[in-house]
């Protein structure tokens, strides 16, 4: 498979930008433009212990020339639900948020990837909080490998990394010379076609790359962002667990303890998250 003139184009785009300009230009709440969409099918477990917790999601790689975007279909969903119901209010037309009818997910992030910082920025709700926190490109130190094989149609290379707890290998081709992938995971000289943890617990695979015709619009995520880092926020998400209501609590909200054993088993079963530290 040959590299099409506009992948060729995007990737000179890319190795000749200005890396004096650092400025992530969809993280205060804006639309994002995008030129590619990339299609992944998102496989993973959530309960360690259950095999039969697998779950398949539509995931989207949203890129152009500075930055792409990582999120799901049924999130994306949910924010677009939401931000109806939000606009309805404002309107004195009524409404309420309301999970009946929206997709159930637990996935409730979206990943930016900068192209001139090298920089990887996720924003992240926990219970009603959103959170925003950036690390370098550089805590994937992948290793590539001499193992070559056909994927999904693409002449792909091997590649290897551990990030958060979790080993993985990767497949990824350079017919589409843009050096990004799935998730937080990006820096090989491709993109990724493939991508899958040691234990078969976390999947990632391409299922097409469309050039769009006309840019497209990816809404902004809904709501304040509070900054902070990844080790604050790992601890935040602890603080959750381990008493999940007190943000409502604080407000002087009733719990019954009917509503604190259902969260509690209902936690249990997500006991595997793709960041294990």
């Amino acid at each position: 498979m040959k590299i099409s003139g506009f992948f060729a184009a995007l990737a000179l785009a890319l190795c000749f930008t200005n890396h004096c300009y650092c400025q992530q230009i969809s993280l205060n709440n804006l639309p994002f433009t995008a030129d590619i969409r990339c299609v992944y099918r998102f496989t993973y477990q959530s309960d360690s212990l259950n095999k039969m917790s697998v779950v398949s999601e539509t995931a989207f790689l949203f890129i152009n020339k500075q930055e792409s975007e990582y999120t799901t279909r049924k999130n994306l969903q949910m924010d677009s639900a939401q931000r109806v119901v939000l606009a309805r209010m404002r309107l004195n037309q009524g409404g309420r948020l309301s999970v009946a009818g929206m997709p159930v997910t637990s996935i409730n992030y979206r990943i930016y990837k900068n192209y001139e910082c090298k920089s990887i920025t996720t924003i992240e709700t926990i219970d009603i909080q959103r959170f925003r926190y950036t690390e370098p490109e550089s805590v994937l130190a992948w290793r590539i490998l001499p193992e070559r094989q056909a994927v999904a149609g693409y002449a792909c290379q091997k590649a290897q990394v551990a990030y958060a707890g979790r080993n993985y290998e990767a497949w990824f081709t350079n017919e589409l010379p843009i050096s990004d992938g799935p998730y937080k995971f990006s820096g090989l000289p491709g993109l990724i076609v493939r991508l899958a943890d040691t234990k078969a617990h976390y999947s990632f695979d391409l299922v097409a790359v469309q050039k769009l015709a006309t840019p497209m619009t990816v809404p902004g995520f809904m709501g304040n962002v509070q900054e902070t880092t990844r080790a604050r926020f790992r601890q935040a998400g602890q603080d959750y667990r381990a008493n999940p209501f007190a943000a409502m609590e604080s407000e002087g909200m009733v719990v019954t303890e009917e509503d604190r054993s259902r969260h509690r088993d209902k936690l249990k079963r997500r006991n595997n998250p793709l960041e294990l530290r």
